[in-house]
């Protein structure tokens, strides 16, 4: 069975939300995007916590206007790193189409692997 690190992009009217099991990029994308945008803001989503208590999903905010180029540019920035998008859906929210979500994987290992 293989196994992977998980991520989720989505952006709307009230910033970007990514939802993610990787703290390390998370961090570094915060870091990247206050270089350029220094009011940006990141805070956790309410109900979205492992339960240990660390936070799993967050929005950025105070963008400028730029959210969509914001959401494309953190897109990227994992594939670059070897993540893979593997599905779009669509995020519904009162019966309304709400935007597209992005979902990538990075491959951290198979079964195969761990019996050698």
């Amino acid at each position: 069975m293989r196994t992977y690190k998980y991520l989720e992009l989505t952006c709307d009217r009230g910033g970007v939300v990514v939802l993610h099991a990787d703290t390390e990029l998370w961090e570094w994308i915060v870091t990247e995007v206050k270089k350029y945008i220094p009011a940006c803001q990141a805070h956790s989503l309410r109900g979205y916590t492992f339960p240990s208590g660390e936070a799993w999903g967050y929005r950025l905010h105070g963008l400028q206007g730029r959210d969509y180029h914001v959401a494309h540019w953190i897109l990227k920035q994992p594939c670059l790193q070897g993540w893979e998008p593997f599905a779009i859906t669509t995020h519904i929210s009162g019966g309304t189409s709400q935007g597209l979500v992005y979902h990538l994987r990075f491959e951290v290992g198979s079964d195969s692997e761990q019996r050698t």
